[in-house]
């Protein structure tokens, strides 16, 4: 698999992760709403990929997707993209 394809799969991972949460229910089917995301920066660093983004009524927030897979972030919020930014790369660097 090459690296642009590993990318696009984690990029895949990461917003799934971010829109599971958005499931609605009308009458006739279930469907995935897609909310009003912002993404304002997606870095790489060593493999892990770090996006933040907006949402409207939760602020600026960050999610990192680790080179196994896993996404993580916490449910802090910031009121800029770069103090989400600045949040992110110090978390990333001392949690992955």
């Amino acid at each position: 698999m090459s690296a642009r394809s590993k990318l696009q799969d984690e990029l895949k991972i990461c917003v799934t992760s971010l829109l599971s949460s958005r499931t609605i229910a009308d009458n006739s089917a279930s469907h995935l709403q897609m909310p009003q995301i912002k993404v304002d920066t997606v870095v790489c660093i060593n493999g892990n990929i770090l996006i933040v983004y907006y949402t409207p009524g939760q602020c600026w927030q960050f999610r990192v997707i680790s080179r196994r897979g896993e996404v993580f972030g916490e449910q802090k919020l910031y009121y800029t993209a770069r103090a989400a930014l600045k949040m992110g790369l110090s978390w990333l660097k001392d949690e992955v």
